[in-house]
C-alpha cells in the first residue's frame, strides 16, 4: 500500500478517497442489522451476510423512494367554516 502511494499518488489517492463510503456503509449494516452473525458454519455465514446485505439495499431503496414522493393530500381533511 505505502510502494503504490508513493510510485502512483494520484491513482492511490483517487482509490483510498472512497474508502469512507465503504466504512460508512458498514458501519449502516452493523448499526441497523446486528455486529455478529448467528450461523456457525462458514457457507452459510456468508449467505447470512449476503441477504443482509439484500435486505439494506432493499431497505435505502424503498427509503429513497418514500422520500421521492410528494405527500398526499388528505382525503379526509375538512375546511373550518367557524362554526
Amino acid at each position: 500500500m505505502l510502494i503504490e502511494a508513493r510510485s502512483r499518488p494520484r491513482r492511490f489517492k483517487r482509490r483510498y478517497g472512497h474508502r469512507w463510503i465503504v466504512e460508512a456503509v458498514n458501519s449502516m449494516l452493523k448499526r441497523k442489522l446486528g455486529d455478529s452473525l448467528k450461523s456457525r458454519v462458514l457457507s452459510i455465514q456468508r449467505r447470512e451476510l449476503g441477504l443482509r446485505v439484500i435486505l439494506h439495499n432493499v431497505r435505502e431503496l424503498l427509503k429513497k423512494d418514500f422520500m421521492a414522493r410528494p405527500p398526499k393530500a388528505s382525503s379526509t381533511a375538512r375546511p373550518m367554516n367557524g362554526a
